[in-house]
C-alpha cells in the first residue's frame, strides 16, 4: 500500500474519490486508500521543498534573495498542490493549509524585492504543521461490527413493520442510527415516534372495522396527545361490548385491542412521557431493551392485520 501511494504521489496520478453523502459509513480501507494518499502526497512534497531550500541556504545563506528559477520552482509546486487540494476537497477540507499555500505563492510573485530563502523556508515548515493541524481537526467515528448492523436500516424492525407502517420508516432507521452511534436517549425518542404510528393506526382501525368513534372534532388525530387517544379507545371498546351493538367485537378482537391499548398505556408512562418531556436519559442496555420491545410490539400489530392508512383532515381512514 505505501509503495503504491508513493508511486501515485510521485507520478501525480489521480485516485478516485468516493462521493460524499449524508450518513455515509467510511471504512478503514477507504481511509487508507484515499486519505492516506492525500496526506502522503502533501507531506512528501513539503519535505522535498524544505530540502531544496536547505540546500540553497547552505550554499548562499538564509538572508540571500531567491533567484527567479527558485521562485518559479516554489510557485510551480504550490500551484500543483493547490490543484491536488481542490481535487481532495469533496472528501476533506484543509482550510488553513490552503490559505498558507496561497500566501507562499503570492510571496513568490512579488517582483521587488524578492523574498529571502530563510523566509520561504520558514513558511514551508509552517505549512507542514498547518496540514497536521487541519488533519487533527477532522474527526471520524468508528462503529463496531455489531453497531454497523443497526446503522441506516429502514427495515430494522422487520419487513412487516416496514410495509404496514410506511410513515414510521424514517424513525425506525433513525432509532437504529442513534443506537449505533451511542445516542441512546435519541434512540428511545425515535422508538416512541414509531409506536405513535401504531397508536394512531389502532384508533382508525377501530373506526373502520367496528364503526367506533375515536375522533376529535375537526382536529387531526396526528395532533392529539396519547392520553386523549387512549381514553377514547378504551371508551369505544367499552361501547362495543354492549349486547345490542352491531357489529359486535369478537372475543379474539377484544383481546387484541384491549391488550394493545394497555401496552400503549404502559409505553406512554414508562418511555414516551419521560423522553418527550426531558425527564429521563437512557444508556445502551436501556435503549436496547426499548428498541427490542417496540420492534416486537409493532411486529405484533402488523401480524394481526393492522395496516397504516392515510389520514384525512376529518380523521377518517381512507
Amino acid at each position: 500500500m505505501n509503495h503504491q501511494l508513493k508511486n501515485l504521489a510521485f507520478h501525480g496520478e489521480n485516485v478516485p474519490i468516493f462521493p460524499a453523502r449524508p450518513f455515509q459509513i467510511v471504512t478503514l480501507l477507504d481511509m487508507l486508500q484515499f486519505y492516506a494518499y492525500v496526506f502522503y502526497l502533501f507531506i512528501n512534497k513539503f519535505d522535498v521543498m524544505a530540502c531544496d531550500l536547505q540546500v540553497w541556504i547552505n550554499k548562499r545563506g538564509m538572508n540571500s534573495e531567491m533567484k527567479p528559477e527558485e521562485l518559479d520552482a516554489v510557485r510551480f509546486e504550490m500551484t500543483n498542490l493547490q490543484e491536488e487540494l481542490e481535487n481532495a476537497g469533496v472528501v476533506i477540507s484543509l482550510e488553513t493549509t490552503a490559505k498558507r499555500m496561497k500566501e507562499i505563492r503570492e510571496t513568490c510573485n512579488d517582483d521587488y524585492p524578492p523574498p529571502v530563502l530563510g523566509e520561504i523556508a520558514k513558511q514551508i515548515r509552517r505549512l507542514r504543521k498547518d496540514l497536521e493541524e487541519d488533519l487533527k481537526a477532522k474527526v471520524f467515528m468508528a462503529l463496531s461490527a455489531e453497531d454497523v448492523g443497526y446503522y441506516h436500516q429502514e427495515q430494522g424492525f422487520g419487513p412487516e413493520v416496514f410495509t404496514n407502517f410506511p410513515s414510521g420508516q424514517y424513525d425506525v432507521a433513525e432509532a437504529g442510527n442513534c443506537y449505533a452511534t451511542g445516542r441512546y436517549t435519541a434512540c428511545v425518542f425515535h422508538c416512541t415516534r414509531v409506536v405513535e404510528k401504531g397508536l394512531q393506526t389502532l384508533a382508525l382501525n377501530l373506526n373502520s372495522r367496528f364503526g367506533a368513534d375515536v375522533s376529535f372534532g375537526d382536529k387531526d388525530i396526528r395532533f392529539v396527545n396519547w392520553g386523549n387517544i387512549l381514553e377514547k379507545i378504551e371508551k369505544e371498546i367499552g361501547k362495543l361490548l354492549h349486547p345490542g351493538r352491531k357489529p359486535r367485537i369478537l372475543p379474539e378482537d377484544l383481546d387484541f385491542y384491549s391488550n394493545a391499548a394497555k401496552e400503549f398505556v404502559y409505553m406512554k408512562i414508562l418511555w414516551r412521557d419521560p423522553v418527550t418531556h426531558s425527564r429521563s436519559k437512557y444508556d445502551e442496555p436501556m435503549a436496547q431493551s426499548v428498541m427490542t420491545h417496540v420492534k416486537l410490539f409493532m411486529k405484533h400489530l402488523a401480524e394481526n392485520g393492522l395496516t397504516e392508512t392515510l389520514i384525512t383532515t376529518d380523521n377518517k381512514a381512507l
